[in-house]
């Protein structure tokens, strides 16, 4: 969502071109911003949910007591039109091509745009690339790792350097994992959500300069290995890819469903880092627009006294909801009864993946107005990348549909579904892998901790969702 924030820096972006109602209002750029928007009582929503969780646990204790899918089994060829367009030398120069191409716009509009929301940077980088590549994952696949430009210069600069590109020069350690992606979508949040110039060119030009240079050098170094465990894009695309009908094993295209995908989702170092900053981030999001939290940081003289105050109050909560995401997940999964020939701090690791249905149902809930309506407006804006009044791609002329905007309950029940669905998922994911893991005897007991985690996450991510 976002990481899985909300696209607050861009509400004056959104208003640029946004729509007036019959009375003359402007309609609010955060989209369904809160309950006074939502048809669906929040206590009817969130008790719904409830029910709704414990349903599928009472079903789910009779369904099944084995295993379903076999990583090393799933899915079965796709058809055959598909599988070529997948094997083919030209997809992969298409795609690398646009990456870079991208790459080179973004770059003319960080470096010689101008330093207003009217720079199609913002759109590119907060909504293009943090929300559009993530649900292109949904449907496609591992979308970011089939276009990087990051990967296209890695690779470039590895054979022009006569090492492997895959390899790099050295080897990483294993315990790196995926802790450096985890920090890299750390610190987009901070930009996006707590930084106070966040709609400010310099701050987004830096994060994105250090990001491709970091990124880049550690590719050269690491290989593209480096790549799969740092980029906080390639991690965050690729984790919502396990839950897409694609994968690709031994150089095959195959077609599977999501939850039989996503048993294929690989663990280790890290991963719970990164399901907590990508959850723990869109719950701090919700309640920084809560009247309880503005009220704190702009009327509390704790924090108001000091310039820096609201800053250090922002980032700490935030910090605070992604450990708080990362203690509740870790907590469940220790509690519940520890396998054979399985270490009880492993526990976390390996029901990580279950979180991320949750992540995929928060991203669509709260982003889908984001998308429709800033999209539109970056994609208008992108043909002009200097400001100088061009218009080089023919889309200056474009207009914004705001459809969405006029059926708030069409969005409201999406949010609603998507965030239930994406707990229901969880917890059938939760109970794949427990019955996996648990002698027969415990698989069913040995939910409730994990049971207990979804319902608090649902109950607590709809109310703040709902009422923010």
């Amino acid at each position: 969502m976002s990481t899985l924030t909300s696209l607050a820096p861009l509400a004056a972006l959104a208003s640029l071109t946004s729509p007036t109602s019959e009375a003359g209002v402007e309609i609010q750029a955060h989209g369904i911003g809160g309950a006074q928007d939502l048809p669906v009582p929040v206590g009817l929503a969130v008790t719904g949910a409830v029910v709704a969780l414990v349903v599928s646990f009472v079903v789910l204790a009779v369904a099944w007591r084995e295993p379903r899918w076999r990583p090393s089994r799933v899915g079965t060829p796709a058809p055959r039109p598909f599988a070529a367009l997948a094997a083919s030398p030209a997809r992969w120069w298409v795609l690398r091509g646009l990456g870079l191409l991208t790459l080179a716009w973004a770059a003319l509009a960080a470096f010689g745009g101008p330093d207003t929301l009217a720079n199609p940077l913002f759109g590119m980088v907060y909504v293009w690339w943090w929300v559009g590549v993530p649900l292109a994952s949904l449907a496609l696949g591992p979308v970011w790792r089939a276009v990087s430009p990051l990967r296209t210069l890695v690779e470039a600069f590895s054979r022009l350097a006569g090492t492997d590109p895959e390899r790099g020069l050295v080897d990483l350690p294993a315990w790196v994992g995926r802790w450096p992606a985890a920090l890299g979508l750390l610190s987009f949040a901070f930009l996006e959500l707590v930084h106070p110039h966040s709609t400010e060119l310099v701050p987004v030009r830096l994060w994105c300069t250090g990001y491709v240079v970091v990124l880049v050098l550690g590719g050269v170094v690491g290989g593209t290995r480096f790549l799969a465990s740092a980029d906080p894009m390639e991690v965050f695309s690729d984790l919502l890819a396990h839950l897409s009908p694609w994968l690709v094993r031994d150089g095959r295209l195959l077609v599977a469903s999501p939850l039989a995908h996503l048993t294929t989702l690989p663990t280790g170092p890290g991963l719970v880092a990164v399901v907590a900053v990508l959850l723990g981030s869109t719950a701090y999001d919700s309640f920084s627009d809560s009247p309880t939290w503005l009220g704190f940081t702009q009327g509390s003289a704790l924090v108001t006294s000091w310039s820096a105050g609201p800053v250090v109050a922002d980032s700490v909560a935030l910090v605070a909801f992604c450990l708080v995401v990362g203690a509740v997940l870790a907590a469940a999964s220790m509690l519940t009864p520890v396998p054979a020939r399985t270490r009880r701090r492993d526990l976390p690791v390996l029901f990580a993946p279950t979180i991320v249905p949750v992540v995929a149902g928060y991203l669509l809930a709260h982003y889908l107005t984001y998308w429709w309506i800033v999209g539109q407006s970056t994609l208008v804006l992108v043909s002009d990348p200097l400001g100088v009044g061009a218009d080089w791609l023919g889309t200056g002329g474009l207009t914004v549909s705001y459809w969405l905007s006029y059926h708030p309950t069409l969005v409201a029940d999406v949010q609603v579904v998507a965030v239930v669905g994406g707990h229901l998922l969880g917890v059938v994911a939760a109970h794949e892998r427990a019955v996996g893991l648990l002698p027969r005897a415990r698989a069913v007991r040995g939910q409730v901790p994990m049971l207990v985690a979804m319902l608090a996450f649902t109950v607590g991510g709809l109310t703040l969702l709902l009422t923010a």
